[in-house]
């Protein structure tokens, strides 16, 4: 009996990677453990602003009318609502179907100026496309209406000319709408070499060049101010303060998620693929204090995928297992709490985010589900399956339903 239970369970685990694989991640895929950089939280009494995070596949924010959650399905972007976790009836298109341009990093912030949300994309075409949504959040009509078609109020070329050493625009970070940092990917057959630029006011600066490696697959932009700018590859980590850089090297060690801590900015949480998270102190240090690892968290026996920090001293991981872990960063090494069997597939939980409050927090599962848990009493307040997430190229998704848990 037990034998035939165990069977059963290895063709249910084989059935959900086909059907995962299928309609999730096209006929190539990277390792999707290490795929999705960690994003940074909005807080109370932090609204959006340049001190927000670039991330893919899933990012929250807010405005005057309520919470969202943006992620790319291909060639758009779709939208849903915290509150009910309902696909707002719009498209974000960067132009027809039938061109073949697909999203391949997301971010979005607040302009100063007009107090305007802005969410920004790059694509496979190497342009950096704008999206004003203030112009459209409070019409009531694009919920539940799949008709409205929205396409870039900006398009922004990097590139002057066609560059034959460039693969991508790998990570997008934004300072304000004239100034952005980018990480390319280069064309290496050898192994995977990144290049650093600063785009501002329409001039293209190159500021670094870092490695990566094509079996771990991983990048990240966290802007925590306008001169305080973290960049990650998986072998590398730079903490850019003004005119000052330093650098975290990890040797074989791989990165596979990344964090900053909202509040002082002062520390960052590294998950890698064997299942360590470290915590580093003294970003940004105003007394010249070097940065220094002072903790080390371990449960994880599989690559950390998503690290999302609730307070200054509460974070959470989750990856292959399935499991959302809580770690006090402050207090004891070992584990807070656990929620298991958040998702189904191989590959588990891909991203987790948290809301304004840090009352909720939305998991996005690689078997196309997304969770609002509480995070208080851990309990699941709805459940949408079925919501194609797209890496790479745009796949058509299975029906979205919702489920209140």
């Amino acid at each position: 009996m037990v034998i035939q239970e165990q069977i059963i369970k290895m063709i249910e685990e084989k059935m959900i990677e086909e059907k995962m694989i299928k309609h999730n991640f096209g006929k190539t895929i990277h390792n999707p453990l290490c795929m999705h950089p960690s994003s940074l939280s909005k807080r109370k009494n932090n609204p959006l602003n340049v001190e927000d995070y670039s991330s893919y596949p899933m990012i929250y924010f807010k405005d005057s009318v309520g919470e969202y959650l943006v992620m790319s399905q291909g060639y758009y972007l779709q939208v849903r609502c915290c509150n009910t976790g309902d696909l707002l009836g719009l498209k974000l298109c960067i132009e027809e179907e039938l061109s073949k341009v697909y999203i391949s990093n997301v971010c979005v912030f607040e302009d100063k100026a007009t107090k305007d949300v802005i969410i920004i994309a790059s694509d496979s075409s190497m342009m950096v496309n704008e999206w004003n949504w203030n112009e459209y959040n409070d019409d009531s009509s694009l919920v539940g209406n799949d008709d409205v078609i929205l396409y870039p109020s900006r398009r922004v070329k990097i590139f002057e000319k066609p560059r034959e050493e460039i693969n991508s625009i790998v990570q997008v970070g934004c300072i304000d709408k004239e100034s952005f940092f980018l990480l390319v990917a280069l064309k290496n057959p050898q192994n995977e070499t990144f290049v650093l630029y600063r785009f501002a006011l329409n001039k293209l600066e190159e500021l670094n060049i870092l490695k990566g490696d094509r079996d771990h697959y991983f990048s990240a932009i966290i802007i925590a101010s306008n001169e305080k700018i973290i960049v990650s590859t998986c072998n590398n980590v730079l903490i850019m303060n003004g005119e000052n850089t330093e650098e975290l090297y990890f040797g074989k060690e791989k990165i596979s998620a990344i964090a900053l801590e909202p509040t002082s900015k002062t520390e960052i949480a590294i998950g890698f693929t064997n299942g360590l998270i470290w915590m580093y102190s003294h970003l940004f240090s105003s007394t010249n204090k070097k940065i220094q690892r002072n903790r080390q968290f371990h449960w994880h026996i599989h690559p950390v995928q998503t690290i999302c920090f609730i307070d200054e001293s509460t974070f959470i991981s989750g990856g292959e297992e399935s499991v959302i872990v809580f770690w006090d960063s402050m207090g004891s090494i070992r584990p807070k709490n656990t929620i298991a069997r958040i998702c189904g597939g191989p590959s588990g939980i891909l991203k987790i985010v948290c809301n304004a409050t840090s009352e909720n927090m939305y998991v996005l599962g690689a078997d196309n589900t997304l969770s609002n848990y509480c995070t208080f009493n851990y309990e699941c307040i709805w459940k949408v399956t079925g919501i194609g997430i797209a890496l790479g190229e745009h796949l058509e998704s299975n029906e979205s339903q919702f489920f209140s848990c």
